[in-house]
């Protein structure tokens, strides 16, 4: 990740760019993935950079990453931070120079967080998510799993009321670890967002990747783990 100091500034926007796309020509594609030091500048069309409300990629607003599987995006995608510096009159096109250079999954995580280190580790490896159990089929009761729906809804709740990332990538079989990561320190803030229910999270977690969620986790017991 490369990053630059930024100040306030209005021509700031954030671009999404993913190799092979369709939102993008071939040859820009090839062009900025292998060259995008910051500084650089470039045109490209004035659709597809959203207006920056923040230069800090988790504190962004309105930046489409799809959460709605698991995020198996190519590595060589980018999230770049640019500024306009001029038109292209005779298309509807921008003139962009580059200031902060990111992974997309700086949308979601800040490097070197344990947030970070289970997103990496999940996002694209799906046969570490295919041992995580799928929610819904958790084999507990019906009660038991009301339970556990209230609690990530509640645990959203928090999230959103402490100015905190409530939106991941996500799939049948996994993404509330990185939300009960996420607010684990506000665990009993709200009534339902309980350490059973983080528990029932965390414990299959432990179970199918050999790590505890967090380093501060109480390994399960073969009494309670969650099957």
């Amino acid at each position: 990740m490369t990053v630059s100091t930024v100040i306030d500034n209005s021509d700031l926007g954030w671009l999404l760019l993913i190799p092979n796309s369709s939102d993008f020509d071939e040859a820009f594609s090839a062009d900025v993935t292998a060259d995008h030091s910051v500084g650089r500048s470039f045109f490209v069309d004035l659709d597809l950079v959203v207006k920056a409300t923040s230069a800090n990629p988790i504190t962004a607003d309105g930046i489409d990453i799809d959460c709605c599987e698991p995020w198996d995006t190519n590595d060589a995608s980018l999230l770049i931070l640019v500024e306009k510096i001029g038109d292209d009159p005779t298309e509807a096109l921008g003139e962009y120079r580059i200031v902060q250079v990111h992974s997309p999954r700086d949308y979601f995580a800040a490097p070197g967080t344990r947030l970070r280190e289970v997103l990496d580790l999940l996002e694209g490896s799906y046969d570490v998510i295919a041992r995580l159990r799928i929610p819904g089929d958790f084999g507990f009761d019906h009660d038991t799993y009301a339970e556990y729906h209230r609690g990530i809804v509640a645990a959203e709740r928090v999230a959103e009321a402490a100015g905190r990332q409530s939106r991941f990538p996500s799939s049948c079989s996994h993404g509330d670890e990185y939300l009960a990561l996420e607010v684990r320190d506000l665990i009993g803030s709200d009534p339902e967002w309980t350490q059973e229910v983080y528990d029932h999270i965390a414990h299959p977690f432990a179970r199918a990747t050999g790590q505890l969620l967090h380093p501060d986790d109480v390994p399960a017991s073969p009494q309670n783990v969650s099957r």
